[in-house]
C-alpha cells in the first residue's frame, strides 16, 4: 500500500465562517459524544469493498493524462467550488473519479488528469477547475482546514484507492473535519450529481448545476451551517428519552464537533450498541399482521401491484417474494442491504420490490400508525412519530433546508405524490457545476 497525497488538494481560500461547534467547552458539559484522536503513524488502514475505488489501470508509475489530446474527448465539466466557511481556516478540494478506460484518477487545476498522485492545485475563491472528459463514480471531496490523505492497493482488476473513511478508527482521516459529494459525467455530456447523508453527515455542502439548453439552475441545499450542532442537540435529548447511544453517534475532537455518524456506521463499528432496540416493535408487527388481518404493499410495479405479507411463525411471507423474511435486527433496519432485507442480483422483480418498502417502514416507524397497513401508505408527516424509529433519518430530514437528500438507503420509497426526496440533481447538458462549501448561505 503507498500512500496517494500526503501533500493534496485544491486549495480554497475562503474568509467566510464554518460550522459552529455544539459548544466550546463539550468535554465539560460531558455530553457523552465519541471523542476521536489522530491514529498513530503505524496503524493499519482497513480496506474494504466500500471504501475502495478500483480502477483497471497501474500506478506503478505515475503519469499525467490530458484528455483534450484524445480523440474521443468531446465533453468538458466546468466545476465552480465557492467557500462559505466561517472559520476562515483553508479549504482542500480533491476531485477523483474512474475515466473511460477505467483508471482511477484526480483531476488537476489545469485539467489534466492525474494518476498515482492527488492533485495539489493553488487556490482562490471561488475556486474553479475543469473536469476535461467523462467520469464515472465521481467524488468531490473538501477538507477543512487539513488535508487528506488517499493510498494506493492492488485490486484483482487493476490498482485502487482506498477512498477516505469515517468508520474505519485508523484511518488518518478519521479526525479531520470533511465531507464529499458524488458525481457522474457522461460521454454524451450527461451530469448526473448527489448528496447523501446515508452515511454520515460531516462538512456541510449544497450543490447546484446550470442546464445549457433550458438555462435553468438546479440546486439541492442539502443541511444548513448549523445542522451538525442541531442534530447533536436532538440526539442527546433523544438518548435521554430512551437511553439509547444516539448522542455517541456524534463525533467529536479537542471537544469540538466534526461529524454525526449514521446508527448504521457507529454499529458496525460497536457491535453490542442499539442490540434489541427493533425486537419489541417487531414483535408487535408480527402480531399485527396476520393472514386474517395481512399488510398490504404496494409494489408501485404495473406488473405486480399490491401484494399482501402475514406473519407465519417467526416469519413474515409476503405474495410473489422469493422466500419469507425473518424478524429483522436493528443493524437489517439501518442498512436495509443484511439479513431479511439482503436484496442479492439474483432476486426476482417483485422481491426487489418488497424488500425496501418493508425496511423503510421499519426505519420511519409507520407500520403500527393509522393507516400504516398500507406501505407506503402514510404521508411524510407521519414518518418518526412512532418509536422506536431511525432518529438520525428523523433529524436529517427536520433539518435540511429544502427536504433534499437521503438519510438512509430507501429513502426514495414514498407514497405516489410526494415529491422525490433524493439529494440528487440531473441534466443533459450541464453547463457548470457549483458545491458550496459551508452551506449555500
Amino acid at each position: 500500500m503507498r500512500i496517494l497525497g500526503l501533500v493534496t488538494g485544491a486549495l480554497l481560500a475562503g474568509s467566510a465562517l464554518a460550522v459552529p461547534p455544539v459548544s466550546s467547552n463539550a468535554r465539560r458539559q460531558d455530553l457523552g459524544f465519541t471523542e476521536v484522536t489522530t491514529p498513530s503513524l503505524g496503524a493499519q488502514i482497513v480496506v474494504t469493498k466500500d471504501n475502495t475505488l478500483n480502477g483497471t489501470g497501474s500506478f506503478l508509475e505515475d503519469q499525467i493524462i490530458d484528455p483534450l489530446l484524445e480523440e474521443d474527448s468531446v465533453v468538458s465539466l466546468p466545476l465552480n467550488f465557492v467557500n462559505n466557511m466561517r472559520t476562515g481556516n483553508p479549504v482542500y478540494a480533491y476531485i477523483s473519479g474512474i475515466d473511460k478506460d477505467g483508471r482511477v484518477v484526480f483531476v488537476r487545476a489545469d485539467g489534466t488528469f492525474l494518476i498515482g498522485m492527488a492533485i495539489n492545485p493553488p487556490g482562490g475563491e471561488p475556486f474553479q477547475v475543469t473536469v476535461p472528459a467523462a467520469l464515472i463514480s465521481g467524488r468531490v471531496y473538501f477538507s477543512d482546514n487539513e488535508r487528506l490523505q488517499f493510498f494506493v492497493v492492488a485490486t484483482p482488476s487493476g490498482d485502487g484507492v482506498v477512498q477516505p473513511s469515517v468508520a474505519a478508527r485508523d484511518d488518518p482521516n478519521v479526525s479531520r473535519h470533511w465531507g464529499f459529494m458524488e458525481f457522474t459525467f457522461n460521454q454524451d455530456g450527461s451530469l448526473f450529481a448527489n448528496l447523501s447523508f446515508v452515511d454520515f453527515v460531516g462538512l456541510i455542502l449544497s450543490i447546484s448545476l446550470q442546464d445549457r439548453q433550458t438555462n435553468q439552475t438546479l440546486i439541492t441545499r442539502g443541511l444548513g451551517p448549523n445542522a451538525v450542532r442541531d442534530m447533536c442537540n436532538g440526539l442527546t435529548q433523544q438518548a435521554a428519552k430512551d437511553r439509547q447511544p444516539w448522542n455517541k453517534l456524534c463525533i467529536s475532537r479537542n471537544g469540538n464537533l466534526i461529524r454525526v455518524l449514521s446508527p448504521g456506521i457507529y454499529q458496525s463499528m460497536n457491535p453490542d450498541a442499539f442490540a434489541g432496540y427493533y425486537d419489541g416493535y417487531v414483535d408487535r408487527v408480527w402480531r399485527r399482521y396476520t393472514p386474517a388481518n395481512p399488510l398490504r404493499v404496494d409494489t408501485q410495479r404495473a406488473d405486480v401491484g399490491v401484494v399482501k405479507c402475514a406473519s407465519r411463525g417467526d416469519v413474515l411471507v409476503c405474495e410473489r417474494a422469493d422466500a419469507p423474511f425473518a424478524k429483522p435486527s436493528s443493524k437489517d433496519v439501518w442498512g436495509c442491504a443484511t439479513g431479511p432485507f439482503a436484496n442479492d442480483d439474483g432476486a426476482s422483480g417483485p422481491h426487489k420490490a418488497i424488500v425496501p418498502r418493508i425496511c423503510a417502514a421499519f426505519a420511519r416507524a409507520t407500520l403500527l400508525i393509522p393507516g400504516g397497513g398500507v406501505q407506503p401508505g402514510p404521508k411524510p408527516a407521519d414518518y418518526y412519530r412512532d418509536s422506536p424509529a431511525n432518529h438520525y433519518s428523523r433529524l436529517v430530514h427536520a433539518l435540511e433546508v429544502d427536504q433534499k437528500g437521503y438519510a438512509f438507503p430507501y429513502d426514495d420509497v414514498n407514497p405516489y405524490g410526494v415529491p422525490d426526496a433524493s439529494g440528487a440533481i440531473v441534466s443533459p447538458g450541464a453547463s457548470h457545476l457549483t458545491v458550496y462549501v459551508g452551506g449555500s448561505g
